[in-house]
């Protein structure tokens, strides 16, 4: 949403994360992120849709983003629609949540950047918010370990479904969505009941279901927004990709090794984590000292 003060143009970028009470750590720093990169923090909205995570952690969470300062709204949500739907070790149903954006965000949000807790924000994001989608539901990264529908880690059954091999395949760790666009062609009722019909199949969550739906119809933005540890090694770096480490404006900790785990503590870039939840209620916190074994309050 733009608005006009005198003669600037200014617009209001709103981003949403979903998180339990697993997260809440990596959430309280993702969302510090976004706040302390952004060019003008009193011009975001943040929504947190919060899945079973207790009231004093709630506070301990708003108490980190500068309170009274940034628009920050923590909203309950009941996910039991989804309690059957195929979950993994690191990610449980709250992740189905983003298929059902368009019920449980403000009304008056029309787009929304989607952010997943296990990312650290690196730039503003009013470029991200501004991107052309082209008439498309949403944008996104491409997923550069399964870039096409028909790899190992893509879409199960694709040939079932009738997708094309090579229809591009998607990262849902960061989206843009058209909210307006995204309830007029109906996509989380039809993800939501590809995710019911082929449950026994699903491998990656509501990211699946989103790929096996839109099959390519979604507009790519650069690998920028979503960097992975995929682009940790230089071979890979090439051509287009050549900066995308040092450029990288989302930094996105995927798989199954997180740095808030005491075995990854050492990890490459976890001190740039670190430093973001070192601004938060959770200062001081690492995981594995004895003080600190919870993650939450």
């Amino acid at each position: 949403m733009a608005r006009t003060t005198g003669e600037k143009r200014v617009t209001t970028v709103r981003v949403a994360f979903v998180s339990d009470v697993n997260y809440v750590i990596p959430l309280a720093a993702a969302v510090r992120s976004v706040i302390d990169n952004a060019a003008a923090p009193e011009d975001l909205e943040i929504a947190v849709l919060c899945h079973d995570i207790p009231v004093d952690t709630k506070k301990a969470l708003t108490e980190s983003w500068r309170p009274g300062e940034i628009d920050v709204r923590l909203l309950d949500i009941d996910l039991t629609m989804f309690s059957r739907f195929p979950a993994r070790e690191y990610f449980n149903s709250t992740v189905y949540a983003r298929l059902i954006y368009h019920r449980l965000l403000p009304t008056e949000w029309d787009r929304v950047i989607s952010l997943d807790s296990d990312m650290i924000v690196r730039g503003d994001l009013t470029a991200l918010y501004e991107t052309d989608l082209r008439g498309r539901p949403l944008a996104a990264a491409r997923e550069p370990y399964s870039p096409v529908v028909s790899w190992k880690r893509g879409v199960n059954r694709w040939r079932e479904l009738g997708l094309p091999p090579h229809a591009p395949y998607f990262n849902a760790g960061m989206m843009v969505l058209d909210l307006d666009r995204w309830r007029h062609d109906a996509v989380g009722e039809r993800a939501i009941a590809h995710g019911a019909r082929h449950a026994d199949v699903i491998q990656q969550q509501e990211q699946e279901c989103l790929n096996a739906i839109l099959a390519g119809e979604w507009t790519e933005v650069e690998q920028i927004w979503n960097m992975g540890p995929y682009w940790r090694f230089p071979q890979r770096r090439v051509g287009r990709y050549r900066n995308v480490w040092r450029e990288g404006r989302i930094r996105h900790f995927v798989g199954i090794y997180k740095p808030w785990m005491a075995e990854c503590r050492d990890m490459e870039d976890a001190d740039e984590f670190y430093q973001y939840v070192d601004r938060t209620a959770w200062k001081g916190w690492r995981p594995g000292l004895p003080a600190d074994r919870e993650q939450a309050r």
